[in-house]
């Protein structure tokens, strides 16, 4: 996995046992390097886009969080596994941190299962079945707070954070990879098993921009 801090113009790189290489852009070398505490088999990461808080999910349904500017030891821990309905062999897939609100925080797992967490809190806001063992691929929560979009390889989702309801849905016939959402608008592209990139308006996610008008006509 990749994860790259915008504001600093840093890049971390896990490695698939319990080590993160840190290559600072702005001084052209690598610098740091994050040694969890943990004989953890990382399989995703992400970055808080305003604080910089740095996060690691694992293959034992863990999460892990550290300060960039202290990287002796990390500086909190999620079991998740707690709140999930499927707990035998369940790994974090992807994890994601809100664009709108510093302390949403969202962990997917590869049951299919997703839990949100206020970091302020000890317990969950929310802990929902998207469709039993179909692995979390996507997270986005950048259009609105109160919103989630959440894909796994055959459908995307839109539901409401404070009760989980689904507002709407997409099936898609080819097997989804990822998603990337484009900010503030309702375009999404799929990284599809496919030699094409898909691509999709909805419009109940933001308005349609000038330039791409004529592509979803």
């Amino acid at each position: 996995d990749l994860t790259f801090d915008r504001r600093k113009l840093i890049l971390y790189i896990p490695s698939v046992n319990n080590k993160i290489s840190i290559l600072d852009l702005t001084q052209g070398k690598f610098t740091n390097e994050i040694k969890s505490s943990e004989n953890l088999s990382i399989t995703c990461s992400g970055v808080n886009p305003t604080n910089g808080l740095f996060a690691l999910g694992s293959k034992n349904g863990k999460n892990e969080f550290w300060d960039p500017r202290i990287l002796t030891k990390c500086v909190g821990k999620l079991n998740c596994t707690n709140y999930l309905k499927y707990k035998k062999y369940n790994s974090v897939s992807t994890l994601r941190f809100s664009d709108k609100n510093d302390n949403l925080f969202f962990s997917g797992f590869r049951s299919g299962e997703i839990v949100v967490y206020d970091l302020r809190c000890f317990s969950p806001l929310l802990s929902k079945v998207i469709q039993p063992l179909n692995p979390i691929k996507t997270i986005r929560a950048n259009y609105n707070s109160n919103f989630i979009l959440v894909s796994n390889s055959n459908s995307v989702k839109y539901w409401r954070l404070s009760t989980g309801k689904t507002k709407f849905s997409f099936k898609s016939e080819i097997k989804i990879n990822h998603v990337c959402s484009i900010r503030d608008t309702g375009i999404i592209f799929f990284s599809l098993n496919h030699k094409n990139i898909g691509a999709k308006y909805f419009k109940s996610l933001g308005p349609i921009p000038e330039w791409s008008e004529n592509l979803f006509k």
